[in-house]
């Protein structure tokens, strides 16, 4: 059974693509980022990073931020946090297990399968406090309903 934490990361991502609204999209990031904590998904160390991650994405894509060697030290810094999210090199996350010890064929090796919440928040993150996500989106309520029925159904 799916957890708490990853049904709202899949709201955040369903309503990333219709909602205008920033600070909703935000809501919801601390939202699922305070029920990883809960659910022990994510400790207080992954927390700080995401958070200090998120600081450099949101002062680099300022329109009024004019120090263009700031910028450049923030966006580097901003890779190395990529890179150590996309290569668990960042404390601080204890992904779910799905699978264990899988064997396809009897002489295969075995592989398990994790969800990774760590890349799906660095990801998140990313779109929300940059300028992606206030880009012009044509918001189609029935489209959406649909996706919503389909969901859950």
């Amino acid at each position: 059974m799916l957890n708490l934490t990853f049904f709202l990361l899949f709201l955040f991502v369903l309503f990333s693509f219709v909602s205008k609204n920033k600070w909703l999209l935000i809501a919801l990031l601390g939202l699922t980022h305070l029920v990883a904590y809960l659910e022990n998904i994510e400790n207080f160390t992954g927390f700080i990073f995401m958070v200090i991650f998120s600081c450099l994405i949101y002062i680099s894509y300022l329109k009024n931020f004019n120090f263009s060697n700031i910028k450049f030290i923030f966006k580097v810094c901003i890779l190395l946090l990529i890179y150590g999210f996309f290569l668990h090199k960042i404390p601080g996350y204890h992904n779910v297990l799905v699978m264990s010890n899988i064997k396809l064929k009897l002489n295969s090796t075995p592989f398990s399968l994790y969800l990774n919440f760590d890349k799906t928040m660095a990801a998140s993150s990313l779109f929300v406090f940059s300028s992606l996500s206030v880009e012009e989106k044509k918001i189609d309520l029935k489209s959406f309903l649909w996706t919503l029925v389909i969901c859950f159904v």
